[in-house]
């Protein structure tokens, strides 16, 4: 097999394998599992930043949820949450960018800010 397959931090949009979704386990749980210590914790964030990962994320994150802000229930809204991968890049991102700023502001001004009021609404 490929020894690369399991290294992207990014979720696959089409067609995701069974390498991919154990990729995303792992990089979940480790997500998850950043140790309090700010030390570490901002040197993992910024490891994963420096990477292109949060960019990854909120470029399938664009390329998943609805365009613009439209109703939860609309067929947009309700594809976009069956997406594959798609808990598993919201719980990455969200701990990328706990206590960590650099990732904070690139979610915010990200599309000039057109993403993060598309997380806001998927969240309320």
């Amino acid at each position: 097999g490929n020894s690369d397959a399991g290294a992207q931090p990014s979720p696959t949009v089409k067609g995701m394998g069974d390498t991919e979704a154990l990729s995303l386990d792992l990089i979940t749980a480790m997500i998850d599992g950043v140790p309090s210590d700010p030390a570490i914790g901002e040197a993992i964030r910024g490891a994963f930043l420096k990477s292109g990962a949060v960019d990854d994320l909120l470029l399938y994150l664009e390329a998943t949820l609805p365009s613009t802000p439209c109703d939860k229930a609309s067929p947009e809204w309700v594809a976009a949450c069956q997406a594959p991968a798609l808990p598993e890049a919201l719980r990455i991102l969200a701990g990328l960018s706990s206590s960590f700023a650099a990732t904070q502001m690139l979610v915010a001004s990200h599309k000039g800010g057109q993403l993060l009021q598309l997380l806001l609404q998927l969240e309320g």
